[in-house]
């Protein structure tokens, strides 16, 4: 199992916290996003761990990890830094956004699923998005899930919360077996789309495409036990949280820092 974190992205929405670093370096009650992945991960058993850099990206080529740079991350989004990772990889993979952090019951649920794609998803979606903002359709995505575990939609607008089952975390396990058909799919999208639209959409897009070309998507339930760093509204809401003793009902950030 290898560990794919994607972490190109500028984090213009994170304001002056990330003019001088990478969105995945920003700390957070003493220790960077990265390493709160990384320790999780190593936790697990995963040390094999690879990081597709873009915006500012010697300042993570500098920790020593394996990474691989993506030139065109002010043009691109978070699809063309996925395959632009999985080149040349034969081995089971975990997807990971750069900009969350996550406790290890959420990766070892994901972990033990052993269908080929495994979505990770939170049903208690609805108390940490209204946590985050006044308006939470404003952010929220369809994901429709039948009694198989099966995803059926995910990634639209919607403003109905019966469309809504869960929402996507940022994290996604697949098996090696399946990775020659994600990059076949990825071409086919490509000539879809159009190579400009398809690098400048993010995952969840293509996710429900996938699901329309009949690809089956299985996901992993969780409840809470993880955070996004979206905006810097985030960061201070988090930080305000954690210093009333309130952040622990989403995430325990001090179990993360006594590993």
């Amino acid at each position: 199992m290898k560990a794919l974190i994607l972490a190109a992205g500028e984090g213009k929405r994170m304001a002056h916290l990330t003019a001088d670093i990478p969105k995945s370096l920003i700390t957070f009650q003493g220790t960077d996003l990265l390493q709160y992945k990384i320790r999780v991960l190593k936790n697990a058993g995963i040390d094999d761990i690879k990081i597709v850099t873009g915006y500012l990206h010697e300042a993570i080529d500098t920790l020593g990890y394996n990474t691989v740079y993506n030139r065109l991350y002010k043009s691109t989004n978070m699809l063309y830094s996925l395959f632009l990772g999985l080149q040349d990889e034969d081995t089971d993979i975990l997807i990971c956004y750069g900009d969350i952090i996550f406790e290890q019951k959420v990766l070892d649920g994901l972990l033990i699923n052993n269908n080929p794609i495994v979505v990770a998803v939170d049903e208690k979606y609805l108390d940490y998005w209204t946590m985050r903002m006044e308006n939470p359709f404003a952010d929220l995505e369809s994901c429709s899930i039948n009694e198989q575990g099966e995803l059926l939609e995910i990634g639209n607008k919607v403003e109905d919360y019966s469309l809504i089952d869960a929402q996507y975390i940022g994290l996604i396990k697949i098996s090696r077996e399946v990775i020659p058909l994600l990059r076949n799919m990825w071409a086919i999208y490509i000539v879809e789309m159009g190579e400009e639209s398809a690098h400048q959409t993010s995952i969840t897009p293509f996710l429900n495409w996938l699901i329309f070309k009949g690809v089956t998507l299985h996901v992993e339930k969780i409840k809470n036990g993880w955070l996004e760093f979206d905006s810097v509204n985030d960061f201070h809401i988090y930080n305000d949280l954690y210093n009333t003793g309130k952040l622990s009902s989403f995430l325990d950030v001090d179990s993360l820092n006594t590993m």
